[in-house]
């Protein structure tokens, strides 16, 4: 991921074919990056740019302290090399800082009874509007999360992080769990919570969910292909206590080949408390297979939310 900090480095060259979607701020800071954390002093820069950047480039390379040797155009794209100079730089970006350079938004909005703001990020949805499935869950949380001590809770896929911003202002929970695949949400959720003032939240990152095999839950009950695949929870055993979430909320990933239902039932069965209530949010196809695979010991809500497509419904653990 561009300005990612990057353990392994600093390295003699770097070899980049520049994205031009991830939008002029994080390019520009990128070449900045590389020539300060990631090269060593002396190091090549060799990368390919789309021609309407170009000229950008370098003057993005000139900024950033590196020096052209060579470049190569076509009438669509721009080859060069460049070099890092041969004293190291002062002035380094923060490693903590690096989520910055991918901002591209500041939103205000009332959602769900209470005012939210959030900073959106290249890369994410949600940058300057909340989802429809996040609609659906916000208008279902409000109801079904009513009355309840909530004292810790747990946000699968949290996106740029506007479901735990609500947790934090409306149910005032001691502590967020966060769970996701991409590094991006979960910083980017991690930074609109730190900015809220809320400190308290942990995230984990991929694969916390079971990967169900298909030749498993095709030959099997879908409980039993569960506790076939148990042993790869591991880590979340040692990172998720069991019976120690009050309130959940899933959203419910399209995953090739992975059983997003069972897997996510598997993770609320261990994690959530009786009488905490868990929100799947969705496709309708997912929401479906949710219900039909709920185990024994769950009884649905008779809420539920839907918009334009996305559904949102709701579980108590009896």
């Amino acid at each position: 991921m561009l300005c990612e900090p990057d353990e392994r480095g600093p390295y003699d060259a770097i070899v980049s074919n520049l994205p031009a979607k991830a939008g002029v701020n994080v390019l520009e800071n990128y070449f900045h990056f590389a020539c300060t954390e990631l090269l060593q002093p002396g190091g090549t820069f060799a990368f390919v740019i789309i021609a309407p950047l170009a000229d950008m480039a370098c003057i993005w390379c000139a900024n950033a302290g590196l020096a052209l040797i060579r470049t190569n155009r076509t009438k669509n794209h721009m080859v060069a090399i460049a070099q890092s100079p041969r004293e190291v730089q002062v002035g380094k970006l923060s490693s903590n800082g690096w989520i910055s350079a991918y901002l591209r938004s500041h939103t205000e909005r009332q959602l769900a009874r209470a005012n939210l703001e959030w900073d959106g990020f290249q890369g994410l949805p949600e940058f300057d509007e909340p989802s429809f499935v996040t609609l659906c869950t916000l208008s279902l949380a409000q109801r079904v999360f009513a009355g309840l001590l909530v004292r810790r809770a747990l946000v699968v896929e949290p996106g740029v992080g506007i479901i735990p911003i609500w947790i934090k202002e409306v149910l005032g929970t001691e502590e967020i769990v966060l769970i996701s695949h991409d590094v991006l949400a979960l910083t980017a959720s991690i930074h609109n919570l730190e900015k809220k003032g809320f400190l308290k939240a942990i995230s984990i990152l991929d694969p916390i969910l079971p990967i169900i095999s298909p030749s498993a839950i095709e030959n099997s009950l879908p409980h039993e292909a569960l506790l076939q695949e148990k042993e790869g929870q591991v880590s979340v055993e040692k990172k998720l206590s069991p019976a120690s979430i009050d309130v959940a909320v899933f959203f419910l990933e399209d995953i090739p080949r992975y059983n997003i239902a069972s897997a996510s039932w598997l993770l609320t069965q261990k994690s959530l408390k009786r009488g905490g209530v868990v929100i799947f949010s969705g496709t309708s196809t997912h929401c479906e297979r949710v219900c039909r695979e709920k185990p024994m010991g769950f009884s649905r809500l008779p809420h539920s939310d839907q918009k334009k497509g996305w559904h949102a419904v709701a579980f108590r653990r009896d």
